[in-house]
């Protein structure tokens, strides 16, 4: 018998996907029994004590032989219908929807080492608590050859997660098919025999406010040291910047993300671009220092970009899990609604109304994953929002979010003007972020700020602050 198909590893099958190998190798109406008798029927078909269905399959086509099955993805992993595309990197049809026909069975027993065979890494993507595929590192999943597959096998011994990142040995057993991983050799950068296989659950950490300023590199520029002073990012910040819509705020984003640093390796940085032009994405890449970019595009659909954006957030998990201090930016959430909106029609017969407050409430979800911890590292959340969307939305975001920033479009690029409105900009808690001199300074000088005076004092502060730099 195939040793695929042994009893143990018929167990790991979820339902869907049990009753898919078992009418693909002809086990007559697989619908009707329940998982156990599937699971017999389908050790007597391959064990050639029973003989298969003859009848054709609901897909239209005669059973597969077992002998002629060499390795279950075969039967999992769908052929492309159209392998003659120039652009194509490999061919084999490798898209979400083909990923719920996978099995959670072993891929990979009797591969073997070999000197040709190729060390890949990429951050991986777990499916049903099963299986998996590695991603590269911009999560692009349509036909790259980067990609392999993870088995159940590695997924269950080390306790992996959506969001790690694997480093292993890699193997083509078809040209028509994914490589497979058969050695795995680390996980987060540490070695698999340094690998703490009962590491802390993200969602399970205790949250609390952010009491740690994340360092500056020495800046003398006025809304830098108007940051650094009266507005300090701490380690676990939840930070709401509000723009004016129709302003090119990529600036805004280089200054705040390269003036950020740590003084050790524990210090990661993100930016997720939302529906950005090309030439935009670029000019990120090249400028924002030390930062992985994410991006999704126009040709991604909506199921598409929510997977980028989900992984990218499953990797800070992983990160804050091993102690790191984790920063993303998130640009911006009027192009995130429109996508969650998109998604959110397409799948639920909802009216408009419900699918936007669906929406609405993904995108608060996404936010609410900021924290700092007491017992792991912290993930800083820097997300921008246009002034044109729903005022009651931008309410209830400035309500869950422990900073706000709200950029002043007179202000903003002028050389020794502050960008952002000081009375309305602020930080929760910020008492717990400076020390007492500092908090009382600041404290003193906003007491006296109000509508009716904040243009004089906004400009008595510029003055202040322009000193300093001097």
């Amino acid at each position: 018998m195939n040793n695929q198909f042994s009893k143990e590893n018929l167990e790991k099958l979820g339902i869907f996907e049990l009753r898919n190998l078992a009418r693909e190798i002809g086990v007559y109406s697989p619908t009707t029994y329940k998982k156990q008798e599937l699971i017999d029927n389908v050790l007597l078909i391959a064990s050639g004590k029973l003989e298969p269905h003859v009848a054709k399959t609901k897909q239209g086509r005669p059973p597969k032989s077992i002998s002629g099955v060499n390795n279950l993805l075969d039967i999992f992993i769908p052929k492309n219908v159209d392998n003659t595309s120039e652009d194509s990197n490999s061919n084999y049809d490798f898209n979400i929807g083909n990923l719920a026909n996978l099995t959670a069975m072993e891929g990979n027993s009797n591969l073997e080492y070999n000197a040709k065979d190729e060390l890949n890494s990429g951050i991986l993507e777990v499916y049903n608590g099963n299986y998996g595929f590695c991603l590269e590192k911009s999560y692009i999943t349509d036909n790259k050859s980067e990609n392999f597959f993870v088995s159940n096998t590695y997924i269950s011994k080390y306790n992996l997660k959506s969001g790690d990142e694997l480093t292993g040995y890699t193997k083509k057993v078809s040209d028509t098919k994914p490589m497979i991983m058969y050695k795995l050799e680390s996980i987060n950068g540490s070695p698999v025999k340094d690998f703490n296989v009962e590491r802390k659950n993200f969602n399970e950490s205790k949250a609390i406010h952010p009491n740690e300023i994340i360092n500056r590199k020495p800046i003398n520029k006025l809304n830098g040291k108007y940051l650094s002073e009266f507005i300090p990012v701490g380690k676990g910040q939840r930070i709401l910047i509000v723009t004016p819509n129709n302003i090119d705020y990529s600036y805004l984003i280089l200054a705040v993300l390269n003036t950020l640093k740590h003084k050790d390796d524990n210090f990661v940085k993100s930016c997720i671009l939302i529906d950005e032009r090309p030439e935009d994405i670029t000019e990120y890449e090249d400028n924002l220092e030390t930062s992985r970019v994410i991006s999704t595009t126009f040709e991604d659909n909506p199921e598409q970009a929510i997977q980028k954006i989900k992984l990218e957030f499953e990797r800070a998990k992983r990160n804050v899990e091993i102690g790191k201090d984790v920063v993303i930016i998130l640009s911006n959430l009027n192009r995130l609604m429109d996508i969650y909106t998109k998604f959110n029609a397409s799948k639920n017969d909802l009216s408009l109304e419900k699918t936007k407050d669906k929406s609405k409430l993904m995108v608060k979800r996404l936010l609410n994953n900021a924290r700092n911890t007491q017992d792991m590292g912290t993930l800083s959340i820097i997300s921008i929002i246009e002034d044109n969307a729903d005022e009651e939305f931008i309410s209830e975001l400035k309500e869950l979010c422990n900073m706000q920033l709200i950029v002043k479009r007179e202000k903003y690029l002028k050389k020794n003007n502050i960008w952002f409105d000081i009375l309305k900009s602020k930080t929760r808690k910020l008492e717990l972020l400076l020390n007492k001199k500092d908090y009382n300074k600041i404290d003193e000088f906003m007491a006296d700020v109000t509508e009716q005076n904040v243009k004089e004092k906004t400009e008595e502060l510029e003055k202040l602050l322009l000193e300093d730099i001097k």
